[in-house]
């Protein structure tokens, strides 16, 4: 495998630095990829639990899924030699066994889900960690578990009992914060959302299919002139994708790991642009995709309809292939693949000519399809009132709504780690337009 690595590296530095460094930012993707599945990996035994063995957290809908016991000697401090430093000046006292912050004690007790003092930080402020020091009658300390033999069970109080230590008390444990102090027999304990999610039988303010749908993720088909999320001053009210996905979907099953409150869309897709838009409904799931749109593993094919026919395509009519367009869009890196499907008449085109066309953006820049297409093709999309040049024959578009629908997705399930693909049919007025009778472009 190394030499094969070499291999390519070899021959990417004999074509020039741009290979090297698409070679570079090709491995670092891979090597990402590889270390987010290797920490995420989780089977669906361990994502749905069953709620009548487990303890009751201290908020509706939260339960205890882990707990650590502080010991007598304190906990080890040599896993975190290397910021132990940092950490003493930033703190009034000084880090010791028995005396130490609650995020340290968490990155010890849990490095893999805790690597860091903002990640300890973060959990605390969304009060996901519990601390429980016992009763304020039989507080945990030293006295109470000496290891006596005597019986102490007539006091009334099934906690205090000699040697035995007592369970985890919801109700005594207080909401951990980022200034508590750790000390011996300490009880951390982690909660997490496992029901009392929002979720109604109500008719949702306006249809959006759903095309697929588990406990862990959805996806739906938004609707053309629908934003994903509420923006200030919109005027668009309960009218958006993240209003709407309670009264759409389906709730978790109960025991569901980490649900969220409500289901969230997990990324963005432009108010006039249909199509296929992923939704999570649990925290790992977002998390998961989260990560993969970072890496670009998440495949999406955008069909579009252009106002002209390309100039590549007017030299090669019968070209099927796929064109790359690299072209920075403020100031960053921008690819989009595309190739030509299919083209048609039509009067108010430029060049009285339409053209369809699939296109799959390597990158997520704002606006991407619709500047590459109408900058770098000088074909803008029918209907983009944004980018169509103002002439007056574009104009004749605009009424008809943006021509450009994401019709297929593929990726890897954040939690059941399966391969996902979804695709829709293209909306009536692609083939409407693309027809030369003009009175089928009537009541679309």
């Amino acid at each position: 495998m190394l030499l094969f690595v070499d291999i390519v590296l070899f021959l990417a530095c004999l074509r020039g630095v741009d290979d090297v460094d698409a070679y570079c930012q090709w491995t670092r993707f891979h090597r990402q990829r590889n270390r987010r599945q290797q920490q995420t990996t989780t089977t669906t035994s361990f994502l749905v639990r069953d709620l009548e063995n487990m303890s009751a957290g201290t908020k509706k809908g939260y339960f205890i899924t882990d707990q650590w016991e502080i010991p007598a000697t304190g906990l080890n401090l040599t896993s975190i030699n290397e910021k132990k430093g940092v950490l003493d000046r930033t703190l009034k006292n000084p880090l010791t066994p028995t005396n130490l912050t609650l995020p340290v004690a968490l990155m010890i007790l849990n490095p893999s889900e805790y690597p860091s003092v903002s990640r300890a930080r973060k959990a605390l402020r969304k009060g996901a960690i519990l601390l429980y020091r016992g009763s304020k009658k039989y507080p945990l300390n030293q006295a109470n578990f000496n290891g006596s033999d005597e019986d102490t069970s007539d006091n009334g109080d099934d906690n205090a009992s000699g040697d035995h230590r007592p369970d985890f008390d919801a109700k005594n444990a207080i909401a951990g914060r980022v200034v508590d102090r750790v000390f011996p027999f300490d009880i951390v304990a982690k909660q997490i959302r496992m029901s009392e999610c929002f979720y109604s039988e109500k008719d949702p303010p306006f249809k959006m299919p759903v095309i697929y749908e588990d406990d862990h993720i959805a996806i739906v088909n938004k609707p053309a002139g629908v934003p994903v999320f509420p923006h200030r001053q919109s005027g668009h009210g309960n009218m958006t994708v993240r209003h709407a996905l309670p009264y759409i979907l389906t709730a978790p099953k109960t025991g569901t790991e980490d649900v969220l409150r409500r289901a969230q869309p997990a990324h963005q897709i432009d108010l006039a642009t249909s199509g296929l838009l992923i939704c999570a409904k649990t925290k790992p799931a977002l998390t998961g995709l989260g990560d993969q749109f970072a890496d670009r593993t998440i495949k999406k094919t955008y069909t579009a309809v252009l106002n002209g026919m390309p100039t590549i395509c007017k030299d090669n009519p019968s070209d099927r292939e796929w064109h790359t367009i690299d072209s920075e869009l403020d100031s960053k890196s921008a690819v989009t693949l595309w190739r030509p499907i299919r083209f048609a008449k039509s009067q108010n085109a430029k060049d009285e000519t339409v053209t369809l066309v699939e296109v799959k953006p390597q990158t997520g820049r704002r606006h991407q399809i619709r500047c590459h297409m109408a900058w770098e093709l000088n074909c803008p999309l029918v209907g983009d009132h944004r980018y169509d040049g103002n002439s007056e024959k574009a104009k004749t578009f605009r009424e008809l709504g943006l021509f450009l629908c994401a019709n297929r997705l593929s990726f890897m399930h954040p939690c059941l780690n399966n391969f996902v693909e979804a695709s829709i049919e293209l909306p009536e007025k692609f083939e409407a337009i693309l027809t030369e009778d003009d009175s089928a472009m009537e009541g679309v």
